[in-house]
């Protein structure tokens, strides 16, 4: 596993929220220390999971898109050889 240094004041906002923790719970600190890091742990990933599928929906969009544009010079090109044939 990699690690990741954790600035100063996120670390300061991850005690006082496991103190509160600690506090209404009856846990530990360093208990609520862990769970409130785990809790932080799942919501990054599922952050970055939303991030990934929007990014897969927009290349998606993109491709649509660009499909739809090939498609419409397909046709105009379609009608401009009809067009020249019916000329000869």
């Amino acid at each position: 596993m990699t690690s990741i240094k954790v600035p100063e004041r996120v670390r300061e906002l991850i005690h006082e929220v496991a103190a509160q923790l600690s506090k209404e719970s009856g846990r530990s600190v360093p208990m609520a220390e862990a769970i409130v890091r785990m809790h932080g742990s799942f919501a990054t990933e599922r952050h970055r999971n939303r991030l990934a599928w929007e990014e897969a929906a927009q290349e998606v969009k993109d491709d649509t898109d660009a499909m739809a544009r090939a498609q419409v010079t397909a046709d105009r090109l379609n009608a401009l050889l009809q067009a020249r044939q019916a000329g000869r």
